[in-house]
């Protein structure tokens, strides 16, 4: 059995390594991935893998964007640390999730689901209409403003921002509301329109001016609207955000 495990936080995957060796002692590990870009330059090589344990936030994106890219070929285990992450990966549809810090017995259960559905398809292709797909973007959003209700077109959105905790977004017009959805759960529906700048910024392509290199590194975005705050990407994302606002 072929293991890959995609996770940014060394101890973190030395602990999942561990486990997995004890629970399972005859599995191989092929590879620890520790970036967005690590992922996809080793998927690019079609690797053959039986299971994925994947960590979802990573330190230059998450791996939505890896499996959207490159459809991975063997079911995902999803580890997160956030609740609201968890949720999602499971609405998603991969096969099982493990909350951190996770415990042997979490394991053991992700494991077990893991191969209770391995002897239905032996090649494991079957697997596929279980794993974890990129998602449409919704038409539109409803957001209350008042005692209102009000549909926005995500061809509208600018971006959506976190102010003091609470998800907002601004409209190409500049006006603002309020999103009851958390920023998490708004970049997994979104689609590919959308890019995650930082924690607190998802960008609608459209709205890009320009985007200037800072002397950290830092890419500096300049926007269509009249929105206050700096929006920079990080030298970690730059060559995905690149490659993303060209396509």
């Amino acid at each position: 059995m072929r293991i890959i495990i995609i996770e940014d936080e060394p101890f973190t995957a030395e602990d999942l390594i561990t486990d997995l060796h004890q629970l399972r002692p005859a599995w191989e590990i092929v590879t620890v991935l520790k970036s967005v870009q690590q992922a996809k330059a080793w998927f690019s090589h079609s690797p053959q893998i039986d299971l994925i344990f994947s960590d979802i936030e990573l330190g230059d994106g998450t791996c939505f964007e890896v499996f959207s890219a490159f459809p991975p070929m063997a079911p995902v285990v999803f580890c997160t640390a956030y609740d609201q992450f968890a949720l999602a990966a499971f609405q998603t549809n991969g096969i099982s999730y493990v909350l951190k810090p996770f415990s042997l017995n979490t394991l053991q259960a992700a494991i077990e689901k893991f191969e209770r559905l391995r002897p239905q398809s032996p090649d494991l292709r079957a697997l596929m209409e279980i794993l974890p797909q990129p998602r449409k973007s919704p038409a539109r959003l409803l957001v209350h403003h008042k005692d209102k209700i009000i549909p926005v077109s995500m061809e509208d959105v600018a971006l959506f921002y976190l102010h003091h905790e609470t998800t907002m977004l601004m409209q190409m017009d500049g006006s603002t509301y309020v999103v009851p959805q958390v920023l998490g759960d708004i970049e997994l529906m979104a689609g590919n329109s959308f890019f995650r700048a930082s924690r607190q910024y998802l960008v609608n392509r459209t709205a890009i001016r320009s985007a200037t290199t800072q002397l950290s590194r830092k890419l500096l975005l300049e926007l269509k609207v009249p929105f206050v705050e700096p929006v920079t990407v990080s030298k970690e994302k730059t060559p995905i955000f690149l490659e993303w606002l060209e396509k």
